[in-house]
Parts: structure tokens; sequence; C-alpha cells
């Protein structure tokens, strides 16, 4: 049966800041809006009572005009009820304002805009920009607007169906895109936008990716690659050799991501007895690691605390000189978005090194900065270390992500314990 509730529309602001108050119709199907034509300020709504907070000088008229509304809605319901039909959302919606055009759910992409504008206020750019090229497609492939009921389960099919032909993007791609449809989709329902009956994601899931093979080094091959003598080590070494220490710092300081490598700042490591102590603001969680760096990371790092001539940095200074060009000129940093763009190119020069510096170690693989987290969990699984350990060292938001760096089997324990699985039956 149709509720009517009091709601403030903050998805979509005046230019002054101030949203409009509406009246959210919900039955078992959808959600249909009514805007009652005022606007106030979110500290001027009480969420709780839903009604307007008395710090607006026309607080009992607006919270007047409320009550008729709602009681308008209840007498149209029990209307409904007594001639037998049935009290939708829409129904309650036309008899509260009669004569008005009737209008469907409201726009998913106006909606995951709107989110997306917010959510860049905050610095999430590599987000951002990423949900945003999701969005482009849905508007390439459906137009605008695409309201929420619109999103069925054979549109999600044929979305999928045109990011593989027309896009030619593969599965893992098509299987990010509609999990990203799915995080903004359950988000509104549960902001009690759209019907909890309407998810489409209850009878569809995207394509299975097939799990790959992580790039992952061995203890011996982190060794040859530390032992490659690419001249001195620290401020001022050679590309290569820079390239080279931070990957084994991201490994040994605990598969610390190359985005919060390269924004590592001198004062974020502190004396700690005879070793370093590292404190930083993860900036894909936003989370506070807080750790004693072990001994193979602290040699590492050491040498980037000075600078060339032997001074000390300022605190500061950037630890390692990513963000740098290579005639030294400063990448735009002032903000998120100037970072943003300064990790993304010098991550595509870091990677492009990191092949070269495979093949003069004669490792076997395709190198990448993110392998330096794969690695660090991979040995962490094979030391014993708990599921729950390695998603928290690696700054996961959820164990799922962990299981994905661990799912691969590990073929020379699988081998170990089937030997010792069946003794003295050979």
């Amino acid at each position: 049966m149709a509720t009517a509730t009091p709601v403030l529309w903050t998805y979509k602001k005046h230019d002054d800041g101030r949203a409009d108050i509406k009246l959210r119709f919900t039955d078992e199907n959808r959600s249909v809006y009514l805007s009652l034509g005022i606007a106030v300020r979110e500290n001027q709504w009480n969420p709780r009572l839903q009604r307007v907070r008395k710090n607006h000088r026309d607080a009992d008229e607006i919270n007047s005009l409320i009550a008729a509304k709602l009681a308008a809605a209840e007498s149209a319901k029990i209307a409904l009820l007594a001639n037998g039909q049935r009290p939708s959302a829409q129904a309650l919606r036309d008899a509260v304002a009669p004569g008005r055009k009737k209008t469907s759910a409201p726009c998913f992409l106006a909606y995951v805009d709107s989110f997306l504008d917010s959510l860049e206020l905050t610095g999430k750019v590599a987000r951002v920009d990423r949900e945003r090229v999701v969005v482009g497609k849905l508007r390439e492939h459906f137009g605008e607007p695409l309201p929420f009921d619109a999103i069925t389960p054979e549109a999600l099919r044929s979305f999928e169906g045109y990011l593989i032909g027309t896009k030619g993007n593969k599965a893992s791609t098509v299987h990010a895109n509609v999990g990203t449809i799915k995080v903004h989709y359950r988000r509104a329902i549960r902001e009690g936008l759209i019907s909890r009956e309407r998810d489409p994601f209850m009878a569809y899931s995207p394509p299975r990716v097939k799990r790959t093979e992580r790039t992952k080094l061995s203890v011996e091959q982190l060794g040859e690659l530390a032992s490659l003598d690419l001249g001195p080590r620290g401020t001022g070494a050679s590309l290569a050799c820079v390239v080279r220490d931070v990957f084994l710092f991201s490994v040994f300081a605990a598969g610390i991501r190359f985005g919060d490598a390269a924004r590592l700042r001198c004062a974020d490591l502190t004396a700690d007895g005879d070793g370093l102590r590292i404190a930083y603001t993860a900036g894909k969680t936003d989370k506070r690691p807080e750790f004693k760096l072990p001994v193979p990371a602290v040699q590492v790092a050491k040498p980037f605390l000075v600078q060339a001539d032997g001074t000390a940095k300022e605190a500061h200074d950037f630890l390692f000189p990513i963000l740098e060009g290579r005639r030294g000129e400063p990448f735009d940093t002032l903000d998120e978005r100037g970072q943003h763009a300064a990790v993304k190119a010098r991550t595509a020069v870091f990677n492009k090194q990191l092949k070269k510096l495979a093949e003069m170690a004669q490792i076997k693989a395709s190198l990448t900065t993110h392998a330096a987290r794969h690695t660090f969990a991979d040995l962490a699984r094979k030391k014993g270390w708990s599921i729950h350990t390695i998603s928290e060292a690696l700054d996961h938001s959820n164990l799922t992500i962990t299981e994905r760096y661990v799912a691969v089997s590990d073929r020379s324990a699988l081998e170990t314990g089937l030997a010792d699985l069946f003794p003295g039956l050979d």
C-alpha cells in the first residue's frame, strides 16, 4: 500500500544552496515525487521529524502545508480503498495534485551525476572519473532521461551486449561497469528513492570473469631486483633506481599503493627506536594506516630522507621524487585533481621502467606498480597470515577484495599437501 513521506531533495540544489521539499509517494513497485514549491537549507530541515526547523522564519506555515498535503494523501487513500481501488503511489500523487502531468521515477543518470558532483568535492577524483565513464556509456546506449524504472534485467542485458559488441569491452570491464550501476541503484533503494522490489539485480548477474594469474614475485626474485647495480640510491638517483626502490618499498611497507607512496611526505616517517614508523592517510579509503616499518623498508627509505648533498629534507618534502618531472619541474599538486593527474602520468612512466628492470633481473613476469601489492599479499599468505590481517594491511574496504588477491591456488603448497596426504601408500 502506498505511503507519503516529506523529504528534502538534496540531490539537486538551487544556486543559493537551498533544496526543494517534496512529498515522496511509494508503493511496492515505484516511487514518485511531488514538489511543494518550497526550498530550504539542509540545516533548516529536521530529517527525523520530516519537518522544517524553527530556525526558519516561515516554519509554522510550511509545516502546516506539509501536514495538509499528508492529510490529503491519507484521505485519497481511504477514498480509493472505499471504491475498491488500489492506492498506488501515482494515484495518491495525482489525488494530492490533480491536473498535473504524471511523472515517472527520477532519472538515474541525473541521480548519479549529482552524487559524483558531491563526491568530487571530497577529493575522490579517481573514482569520480572512473564512474563518469560508465554514466557516459549509459547515455550513449539509452539516451536521457533514463528513469529508474527503465533499468530492468532486460535493459542490463542490452547494455551488456552494447559494451561487448559495440564498445569492444572485455568481460572484466563489463563486470566493473555493471557493478557501478548496481552500487548507485542499491544506494537509491536504501535512501527510499526507489522501491526494493524494483531492484533489477535480483534477476540479473553480470558475466562471469575468468580469474587470471596475477603477477607476484618470490623472495628470490625480489632479491634479484634489489641486487641490480643501478648506481647510488636515494635522492638524486637514476630513474631506474628510484622505480626499483619505490617498488621494493611498496612490497616491504605492507603493499602500500603507488598513489599513496607518491604522496608520502618526510613527516609521515618518524623515528621509532632504531627504526622508522609510518603513518599516512590512504587516498582511496581515507583510513590512517600506522605501523613500524620492517628493516628492508627502512633501508630503502632512509636514503630518501636526505637531499642529494646529504642535508636533511624538510618535513613537508615528498619522500620519493615521484611527483617531479625528469628535469625537476614539479607537477601541479595544488588540488586533488592535479595530484591524481600527476600520479596517473608517473604510473605509466614507472610501469614502462619496471618492464625493463624485469628483463635486467631476468624475471619472466610483466611487472607493474600494482604487482607490489599482489606480491606482498602472496608472501603474507604463504607465511600463514590470516585473510583478515592481510586485508587490514592492504587497506581493503572488505574481505571480498582481499580474497580475489589470494584466490589463485598456491600450486607448490598443493603439491606438497598432496604428497604428505597419503604417506606409505606408494
